[in-house]
């Protein structure tokens, strides 16, 4: 747990560069122009090759990337502040290949941390075709990151053999009886609190 009360920033000079994501799902497109309206393009602004993601723009960066990996922060945090560089490193080194990194701060956000059940910072969630699948467990490093996003989005990839068995009428009574010590999820496939 963090034990930082407050972060202090030095001067921004100039505002953090932005990029617009096309409706269509192109990313990132120039920040010149853009069109206005409804149907308009999404801003996102970005440190670094992060995007910076707020609830205006949440729904449609995620929709718009097969895979992207998002960390929930708070800027007092300093295990945030200690991901912070590995994190922007791994993005830039991601992105050439298409791949994109995000974050949100929580303080900011709030609603966007409860929806997502983050309760720890940092929290890095693995969303895939809009979904959050896999809560990032690994190295907090460049390599770590870049190697679990490359091994990810590879679409020869399967996990490995699971020891979870699926229990259903026909085989609950058997499996349990087989077995000395077990452990059972009872969940709800369509619950996000189970989900996550």
């Amino acid at each position: 747990m963090c034990s930082c009360v407050v972060c202090v920033y030095g001067d921004i000079q100039e505002p953090p560069p932005k990029i617009t994501i096309d409706p269509n799902g192109e990313v990132p497109l120039d920040s010149g122009g853009g069109s206005e309206g409804a149907g308009a393009n999404v801003e996102v602004v970005t440190e670094g090759d992060v995007l910076v993601l707020t609830r205006d723009n949440f729904k449609h960066v995620i929709d718009t990337n097969t895979i992207i990996l998002v960390q929930f922060y708070a800027p007092w945090c300093g295990h945030c502040k200690k991901l912070a560089p590995e994190f922007a490193e791994a993005a830039s080194e991601l992105q050439p290949e298409g791949l994109h990194l995000g974050k949100v701060d929580c303080t900011k956000e709030p609603e966007l941390a409860k929806e997502y059940l983050v309760s720890a910072y940092p929290t890095i969630k693995l969303f895939k075709d809009s979904q959050p699948v896999l809560q990032y467990d690994g190295v907090g490093s460049k390599q770590g990151l870049v190697d679990y996003m490359r091994t990810h989005s590879d679409p020869n990839y399967t996990p490995g053999a699971s020891s979870v068995l699926q229990l259903t009428d026909a085989n609950f009574t058997s499996v349990i009886n087989s077995k000395e010590l077990i452990l059972v999820d009872f969940y709800a496939p369509w619950c996000k609190h189970c989900l996550a």
